[in-house]
């Protein structure tokens, strides 16, 4: 299966740099048995703080067991080291 989680930089301030990212949100198919349909979409927030390097997990963790937010860090880890500040990139798997 895969992933695909956008991100983009929602907002900068001093400092502190303000990411979301999206995941779709799925239901079981009242048509079809052992299908899913999508039905919306789930949105979480991360902050980065440029003076600590560190990330906290703002929203998204009522429904994100931490993998999409380990992927979104590890994503934006790769452009803050070569000193790129993104303004929408991708998590692609």
């Amino acid at each position: 299966m895969a992933i695909y989680i956008p991100i983009s930089l929602d907002s900068r301030e001093g400092a502190k740099l303000t990411y979301s990212y999206t995941q779709p949100q799925y239901a079981k198919d009242p048509v079809r048995a052992n299908r899913l349909v999508e039905v919306g979409e789930l949105r979480g927030l991360v902050c980065y703080d440029q003076n600590s390097g560190e990330f906290t997990h703002v929203l998204g963790s009522e429904w994100d067991d931490g993998a999409c937010f380990k992927r979104v860090c590890a994503k934006l880890t790769k452009h803050f080291k070569s000193g790129e500040v993104p303004e929408r990139t991708a998590y692609s798997a």
